[in-house]
């Protein structure tokens, strides 16, 4: 299947070439926020404590006040999630990936690349073989973690019993092992996996890496999948009866998961051991889509798509980080960055593909299929051609084919 859909190389690429730009890119981050003080300090601390990694992917986990008419409507978003007052970095995440297609933000966060590089509607899960791709898991493996991936539902759903393994994985733990598990809307609540989670910090002290991939919040949302006395009842002007249903279904979900986010973070603040978060929404619910098609008919292409392919993200910790002068700071910033990010921030050793991610920031802040960002704020599609940035974006676009591409075809 891979050999019939083939990554498109770069016009003029070598290898050689492609390594140039990595090495120049992450020379460039060694020289700016490599070398500052807050970064030296993390790392001593880093390398002293080695704190676990938790991150957690939450199905449709998104914040739909970014919908105007649904804010006039009185919606302000996840309570507990927009107001707690101590993370590390937080904001906008671009998704590549709207109503469905998790395993897209699963690649690009575990890996690092983008689907924008890789080809509009592939799942990179379903096509590759990924013993020779770099990740997350692998990375923090030579550091001395464990590496556990957790997904409550069927193991060979995108090949994830196979790709989690080449990926790094130690263990999965998949549907089997939470027989009896509460459920809630489409499946095994949010708490649940953060019960397991629990249970792994408490019963082995060493280094972990935790990928929590959840389930309640999955689609569809039909009216009677949520507790009738827990249904939220926004109406949003301009839209059907039908999706004002489905819409009042998801937010009912997001509530659940915000109550369980605040049971989660609570225990993590008492567990008496460093733990870093990550969690993040892995896309829009397709409810989002419906309503962004019914109230903005005739918008061009770009807003429309950018409205619907976001998410949010927040990096917290349950210790104070060496250097760290500020908290909450906002960035929008890609699926794929997400681990760079988090690393950088903690301490953590960087691969020369992380440090040139991180640099190319300044030009390009963040990519995803619909487009990127640029440093001027504008967004572009990833054809444009009287972009300012057109030579970052080749330049991330070869790097890329030499960290991803050339290693599964």
């Amino acid at each position: 299947m891979a050999n019939e859909l083939p990554i498109e190389k770069p016009e003029g690429y070598t290898p050689d070439e492609a390594q140039s730009i990595e090495q120049e890119l992450a020379a460039a981050y060694d020289s700016t926020y490599g070398s500052s003080e807050q970064r030296a300090a993390a790392v001593a601390q880093f390398n002293e404590i080695k704190p676990t990694i938790v991150a957690v992917m939450n199905e449709s986990f998104s914040d739909l006040s970014c919908f105007e008419q649904l804010q006039a409507a009185g919606y302000t978003g996840p309570a507990f999630y927009n107001s707690l007052p101590d993370t590390l970095v937080r904001g906008t995440m671009l998704a590549s990936v709207t109503g469905g297609g998790t395993a897209n933000s699963e690649f690009e966060f575990l890996t690092g690349a983008t689907t924008a590089f890789v080809g509009l509607g592939k799942i990179p899960y379903q096509l590759y073989q990924m013993n020779g791709v770099n990740s997350l898991a692998k990375d923090l493996k030579e550091l001395g973690y464990t590496a556990t991936a957790m997904h409550p539902q069927n193991p060979v759903n995108y090949h994830r019993d196979k790709i989690y393994q080449q990926l790094g994985f130690g263990d999965f733990l998949s549907i089997g092992d939470f027989e009896g598990a509460p459920c809630y809307h489409a499946g095994v609540c949010d708490y649940a996996t953060y019960d397991k989670i629990l249970d792994l910090l408490r019963t082995d002290e060493a280094p972990q890496f935790i990928f929590d991939v959840t389930m309640q919040n999955h689609g569809g949302y039909d009216y009677g999948t949520v507790p009738a006395e827990e249904l939220t009842n926004y109406w949003v002007e301009g839209a059907s009866e039908g999706a004002n249903s489905a819409l009042n279904t998801y937010l009912t979900c997001i509530n659940a998961s915000d109550r369980d986010l605040e049971y989660f973070i609570n225990e993590l603040r008492n567990i008496g051991r460093p733990v870093v978060l990550v969690f993040f929404g892995d896309h829009q619910p397709s409810a989002a889509t419906t309503l962004n098609d019914e109230l903005y008919p005739q918008e061009d292409t770009a807003s429309h798509a950018f409205r619907v392919y976001q998410s949010t993200y927040f990096v917290w910790a349950n210790y104070e980080i060496a250097g760290n002068t500020e908290l909450n700071v906002y960035d929008t910033v890609g699926a794929n960055e997400i681990a760079a990010i988090t690393l950088n921030k903690i301490g953590a050793p960087l691969t020369d593909y992380q440090k040139a991610l991180l640099a190319t920031r300044s030009d390009v802040p963040t990519i995803n299929v619909a487009g990127y960002l640029g440093a001027d704020g504008l967004r572009y599609n990833l054809e444009s051609e009287d972009s300012p940035y057109t030579s970052t974006i080749d330049k991330l676009q070869r790097m890329q084919y030499l960290e991803f591409a050339s290693k599964v075809q």
